[in-house]
């Protein structure tokens, strides 16, 4: 769309500043400014307007002279009026740091506001009120950004780790396109960087500290390494009171009370009407030492980063959040509770045995650490065990909503959360603009609600980590973005996660690193208990040489065993007679597993001989990862036990080629 013929209602990120220094960074990072627009009647803000990457930006700033809170709060209550389709703010510009042995704050560094777990990442002080013998005691805190900002700052924070940030080409930008700046917004030098002890107060207000402070009360700081960060951006808790922090002890009492890394004296105001992020540049430490020579280049690194996090925001996902206006602080509370909802696809099975110890071990990880993921073989039963927990799950807390996502692909992924959606009747679900996945991760993560999330087939670690930054070449027009976006990441006691994979490294990065719990075959009793009520012959000896010897070519495998079964039972064929046509050839043993007998239970259009598959995890090694195919080509002329290593390593190859290749195959579970 033109600028020229933008509305109010076009725009969709409110970004506020509070000062003169703050504004004027703001709108020189605008990748394109836009022409004004009429003001509406009784809103008293003065606006600019522009783009950063695909978000049309309106900047407001506060009324000159008119600082805190309660101002904050006015500009907020008026930009929402003006603009009614406001979908995510930001409150940008600059703070008191507060520097302490875990958190190296200096000035020009960046401070951006991140939930913990009792705050939205803004705590609201009332300056100088203070209880005898007992901490301070905060008034409130900001609620929470919407999921679409937690998401880019997950991302960007990753981003950063990997190849660092662009703050400081994008300051330096700034003074270059615009001579004008430089003298209020360059870097002031690190000479001027003076961080005092605690008990030192700033002799003289009307002096700087370079010509009347005493030197030998300054606190001597390793100068950062070329390896480092500079400006080093810290994520955690602001404090928001309606006057400026100017005492070192206080300011040391609170960080150390509630981690606090920054005091402002407006983020405070938004906490009734406009969830947000703040990020501010430090440009004092909250002590008497203030001066003004900092705030430029403080200024200038808050929106440089403020830049970056939007650039990194898809707008569809903006666009796919909830109105701030209509949903203020907290979503709107429903009449009634809803009904919960069930999309597990499977009928319990009524001939499930075993794995109780496995399922045990799932309760303790989801009460533990609420997330859990079963890896093993194709064909172990993973997918059968998460059904059947899914049953007992839902018997034991029938007021949770349980979710079945299929993740073997992109589409099928995509469909799992459009039945999310329509189940749970998500508002705009049906919009064909909205993306399915924002609408229901922001449904997951924000609201109040109790449920366990079921990501079944998650195998292809492609599709969740791309390794080249691209999408995985099985991903269709549905979605260029790693599925790991659209997962929930804000778990607990009332939002769980199960996940079945082949692959245990993913299963593992797909839940912070914690260990999988593998998936084994049957011990030799389940099995035969399995063979007994799959083949429909309770007077059959579960016991018998010919059981027994059949599981042991079965290797116990519950995919095989079901086959096995399904194929005695449909042609009317006994066990003696079967074990015979097995042993006559190898042919027949494939022949006999690899048919195609129909099992309800299984996803449509996934194979249910087990051949097939075990050529799916095979057929992915071959495109991903070659080598590794043909070291286990190699291992298939031996017997499969005890295979010398030296008859598999080439001289000549490297041996991170072969580690490489074996990780391969053990992620797969296809050697132990």
């Amino acid at each position: 769309m033109a600028p020229s013929t933008l509305t109010h209602n076009d725009y969709t990120v409110a970004w506020i500043c509070a000062v003169e220094v703050e504004l004027i960074a703001a709108c020189e990072l605008l990748e394109e400014e836009y022409p004004r627009l009429p003001k509406q009647p009784h809103d008293n803000n003065a606006y600019s307007f522009g783009r950063i990457g695909s978000h049309n930006v309106v900047i407001a700033g506060l009324p000159s002279g008119k600082y805190g809170v309660s101002s904050a709060a006015a500009i907020a209550k008026d930009l929402l009026r003006s603009f009614p389709y406001i979908r995510i703010g930001l409150m940008v510009g600059i703070g008191g740091g507060a520097p302490n042995r875990k958190h190296d704050i200096r000035l020009g560094d960046v401070v951006v506001s991140s939930p913990t777990g009792e705050t939205g990442g803004v705590i609201h002080y009332e300056f100088g009120k203070m209880i005898q013998n007992k901490g301070f005691e905060h008034k409130g805190s900001l609620n929470a950004p919407p999921t679409a900002l937690l998401t880019a700052l997950h991302d960007i924070r990753a981003l950063h780790a990997r190849k660092g940030h662009r703050i400081v080409d994008s300051a330096n930008a700034m003074i270059q396109r615009n001579s004008r700046l430089r003298k209020k917004f360059k870097h002031p030098g690190l000479e001027h960087d003076r961080l005092y002890a605690t008990n030192y107060v700033h002799v003289d207000d009307d002096q700087p500290c370079v010509d009347v402070c005493d030197d030998t009360t300054l606190i001597m700081r390793k100068p950062r390494s070329e390896d480092e960060d500079n400006p080093v951006i810290h994520y955690g808790l602001i404090a928001s009171a309606d006057k400026l922090m100017k005492d070192a002890t206080i300011r040391d009492r609170l960080a150390a009370e509630h981690d606090v890394l920054c005091f402002e004296m407006e983020a405070a105001g938004l906490m009734d009407n406009f969830p947000c992020l703040v990020v501010r540049g430090i440009c004092y430490y909250s002590d008497t030492h203030e001066n003004d020579e900092w705030q430029g280049y403080a200024a200038a690194t808050a929106a440089a980063y403020a830049k970056e996090l939007l650039q990194a925001m898809p707008g569809e996902e903006v666009v796919s959040t909830n109105l701030v206006l209509r949903t203020g602080l907290k979503p709107p509370v429903p009449s009634a509770p809803p009904k919960p909802v069930f999309t597990v696809p499977f009928e319990r099975d009524k001939y499930f045995v075993g794995r109780e110890g496995i399922i045990t071990h799932i309760e303790e990880k989801l009460r533990e650490q609420h997330r859990a993921s079963l890896s093993g073989w194709g064909g172990m039963g993973k997918s059968q065990i998460a059904i059947e927990y899914a049953h007992r799950f839902r018997k034991k807390h029938p007021q949770y909503h349980i979710f079945w996502v299929y993740a073997a692909n992109p589409s099928r992924f995509y469909q799992s959360y459009q039945e999310i959606a329509r189940r749970l009747e998500i508002p705009r679900h049906n919009d064909p603009a909205v993306d399915v996945r924002v609408l229901v991760l922001n449904w997951l993560n924000e609201q109040d609600a109790q449920w366990l999330m079921i990501l079944d087939n998650a195998d292809d670690a492609e599709l969740f980590f791309p390794s080249d930054g691209k999408p995985s070449s099985r991903e269709n027009s549905v979605s260029e973005k790693p599925l790991i976006r659209y997962l929930p990441r804000f778990l607990s006691s009332s939002k769980l996660l199960l996940i079945t994979t082949r692959r245990k490294n993913l299963g593992e990065d797909l839940i912070n690193g914690e260990q999988c719990i593998e998936v084994p075959p049957f011990s030799m009793h389940e099995a035969l208990l399995l063979l007994q009520e799959r083949s429909k012959d309770p007077a059959r000896n579960v016991d018998s040489p010919e059981s027994t010897k059949l599981m042991d070519i079965l290797g116990c495998i519950p995919l095989a065993i079901n086959q096995a079964a399904a194929f005695i039972r449909k042609n009317q064929m006994s066990l003696q007679k079967y074990l015979a046509a097995l042993e006559k050839d190898e042919k027949n043993l494939k022949d006999f597993l690899s048919a195609e007998l129909q099992d309800a239970r299984r996803e449509r259009g996934f194979p249910n001989a087990i051949f097939r598959t075990w050529k799916l995890s095979f057929s992915q090694i071959q495109e991903q990862e070659p080598h590794a195919a043909e070291l286990l080509a190699l291992m298939a002329l031996f017997d499969r036990r005890n295979i010398p290593e030296s008859l598999l390593r080439d001289p000549e190859d490297s041996g991170y080629d072969f580690s490489t290749a074996i990780s391969t195959l053990k992620t797969f579970a296809l050697i132990m």
